[in-house]
């Protein structure tokens, strides 16, 4: 059964009290009060604000070495190696042999999700 999480942006510009704190956050996401939160997986004490659009919900799938895995917005190689997502490096989207993979649940979903296949992604285990 594939597990359930999700990656968002953290962009804290930092306010004084706080230093800036720009990074990817790994963990569960919930929504409060208009904004978008993710619960963090490896310390559940802290939940952080991410950008709305760096969202993805991660695919069940592995890159082709089965050591990364893809998040909805990842971009993946014909080689079958994540490159990075649309949110950070949207330049790799001008070569059109990059795949970008398209959200779940959606009729794009399985077309990515074959071509992701085709290139060597493999589901976790």
């Amino acid at each position: 059964m594939r597990e359930i999480k999700f990656r968002g942006y953290r962009n804290f510009e930092g306010n004084g009290l706080y230093p800036p704190d720009k990074r990817w956050i790994y963990g569960y996401y919930y929504l409060q009060e208009g904004k978008h939160w993710i619960k963090d997986a490896e310390d559940w004490k802290m939940s952080y604000c991410v950008e709305e659009g760096s969202m993805g919900q991660y695919t069940g799938l592995k890159d082709k070495n089965g050591l990364t895995n893809i998040y909805e917005c990842d971009i993946i190689g014909v080689d079958g190696i994540v490159r990075g997502n649309k949110y950070e490096n949207s330049n790799l989207l001008q070569d059109t042999t990059n795949l970008v993979i398209e959200g779940l649940g959606t009729k794009a979903w399985r077309a990515t999700e074959e071509e992701a296949m085709a290139r060597g992604c493999k589901y976790a285990e």
